[in-house]
């Protein structure tokens, strides 16, 4: 039995795409790489003439105050508040490649730790020391610690050496019911 072609029959039609053409790789031209090559090669001489090799410098204590020094110049003419801090702290050299930066307290060691990268760089350029580090130290009470000026007395120690050149205050003392401010 053969099916009804009518109207009402459907058809089903399959369309084909077009044949695209194919694109063959092409194998690498010899020549090509050969140029890479000479091209590197051409960079490695430039650079092996225009690099000189650094030699690092040992740190002085002269030379890092003056780059030190400098560098709290740039600081200001940048207009960076750390500036005031970096002109306070104490330098110590530890060896040819190190130093302390030893700061009186918490906000000094923070705005110096904050320009740390920069015044790095800085001074391995200036100084020329490309393996330079330091090392930020809080020192709190370097006041105390560093000076031999006596301190205050206080009030008691003050009537102790009054009444051992004046006697006759600790009789008026006594005499008055006066009592020391402790």
């Amino acid at each position: 039995m053969k099916p009804a072609a009518g109207p009402g029959a459907s058809k089903l039609i399959i369309e084909e795409p077009e044949p695209r053409p194919v694109t063959v790789p092409q194998s690498p031209v010899a020549p090509a790489p050969a140029k890479k090559i000479s091209s590197l090669e051409k960079l490695r001489k430039q650079f092996k003439e225009t690099h000189v090799e650094q030699v690092d410098h040992p740190l002085t204590r002269e030379a890092l105050t003056a780059a030190w020094e400098e560098f709290i110049v740039h600081l200001k003419q940048n207009k960076n508040s750390a500036a005031q801090s970096f002109s306070l702290a104490q330098l110590k050299v530890l060896d040819d490649n190190s130093f302390y930066v030893y700061t009186a307290n918490a906000i000094e060691y923070r705005f110096v730790e904050s320009c740390k990268t920069e015044a790095s760089e800085f001074l391995q350029k200036k100084l020329s020391n490309s393996q330079l580090q330091f090392y930020i130290i809080k020192r709190e009470n370097k006041e105390a610690a560093e000076t031999d000026e006596p301190k205050p007395l206080t009030a008691v120690q003050q009537y102790q050496k009054m009444i051992e050149k004046y006697p006759l205050v600790k009789e008026l003392k006594e005499k008055l019911k006066m009592e020391l401010d402790r």
